[in-house]
């Protein structure tokens, strides 16, 4: 799926929560952080293309986006017995899960970003965000990344930057993010599991309890 990275722990990281806590996207936000522009709402995802009509949604096709669409996590998580809550949804875009069974925390946010290259497409973007969270440069992160498909809710998937790896203390840890450029909006999601646990072999197993909710413009 992905090379696999080394991420800092207790580093400063992403600005794309304002909480501190174990499982809040990387579980790496530092609580001097600046607040970020985020809503736990759907992401409106402008554009001026013809329109985005369904079917996949690569990097390509979300400048295609028509400016009233909206783009959420649809989280299965919440309804299944197999999860207990780890942080309920704090207002700024951001809650998570415990996977019961492993013990591994699946985090998610939606919203907006700030101070971000919008320039290079969906693609670039993705990497900036996964970038921020590593503490490395983009060009790094977009050699060590993978693409991943996530589950659109419609029946299509949605393309998605994914790296992977291990940290010192022998946590694991898959990533994935998505940008949405014309917004200057990002999903993510993070699932951060402890020692004796593979992240890449959980995500396999909890990666159909949730997807990608998008409500097109009416037309």
């Amino acid at each position: 799926m992905t090379q696999a990275m080394v991420r800092a722990m207790g580093a400063g990281l992403i600005l794309l929560c304002a909480m501190a806590t174990t499982g809040c996207l990387a579980a790496q936000i530092p609580t001097s952080a600046p607040p970020p522009t985020a809503t736990s709402s759907p992401v409106p995802v402008p554009s001026e293309g013809p329109g985005w009509v369904g079917g996949d949604l690569t990097y390509a096709a979300g400048s295609d986006l028509d400016p009233a669409t909206y783009i959420e996590w649809a989280d299965g998580m919440a309804m299944s017995d197999a999860y207990e809550v780890d942080s309920p949804d704090d207002g700024n875009g951001h809650w998570s899960h415990t996977h019961i069974a492993t013990g591994c925390v699946a985090s998610f946010w939606q919203g907006t970003l700030a101070d971000y290259d919008l320039t290079g497409g969906d693609q670039s973007l993705s990497d900036q965000v996964l970038a921020h969270d590593f503490q490395e440069e983009t060009a790094k992160i977009s050699a060590a990344a993978g693409d991943v498909d996530i589950a659109i809710t419609s029946g299509s998937v949605v393309q998605m930057r994914a790296v992977t790896g291990q940290n010192e203390q022998g946590t694991t840890y898959v990533v994935l993010a998505r940008g949405f450029s014309t917004l200057s909006a990002a999903l993510y999601f993070s699932l951060d599991c402890p020692t004796g646990q593979d992240a890449v072999d959980v995500f396999d197993e909890v990666r159909n309890d949730f997807s990608v909710y998008i409500t097109p413009a009416a037309g």
